[in-house]
């Protein structure tokens, strides 16, 4: 009920985590000379083990948020199918549609514009959860009940 748009929300968070964390590696090597206000001790191997162990905190924990709530798989195979399905077009839709998109565009316009669809898309997609949820919140009492 109450998880399903939250564990999509977690998703998105742990995407951008594992893009920064990507990220400060990156910068480690590519930007050495840049003075920062706090570095990871350590030099390389440093910056690899704390990075390379919240990456794998952050893999673990989105395959586990994968797990449907109870209401969700008492409904059945296709919901818990369905409720998957969402969550991994949605990780999808919301991360690699606008990196590929900024990517590639070079007008100020059309980043706008995509801006505005990416806002509409989430909230179509927010739509469409908070309906369901409001079905699974309806049935779960009822479901629960008959075991």
């Amino acid at each position: 009920g109450a998880g399903d748009m939250d564990a999509q929300a977690a998703q998105l968070y742990l995407v951008m985590y594992v893009l920064m964390f990507v990220s400060a590696v990156k910068l480690r090597y590519s930007r050495p000379d840049v003075k920062r206000g706090y570095a990871v001790p350590g030099g390389k191997p440093g910056i690899w083990s704390v990075c390379g162990l919240t990456i794998l905190t952050c893999v673990f924990v989105f395959g586990a948020n994968m797990i449907p709530p109870d209401v969700v798989r008492e409904q059945g195979m296709f919901h818990t199918v369905r409720y998957i399905g969402c969550l991994v077009v949605g990780v999808i839709a919301f991360t690699f549609a606008p990196i590929f998109y900024f990517r590639r565009s070079e007008k100020r316009a059309a980043q706008i514009a995509l801006a505005g669809c990416m806002v509409a898309m989430l909230g179509a997609f927010l739509f469409y959860v908070a309906k369901d949820r409001s079905e699974y919140e309806k049935n779960a009492p009822a479901s629960r009940g008959s075991s």
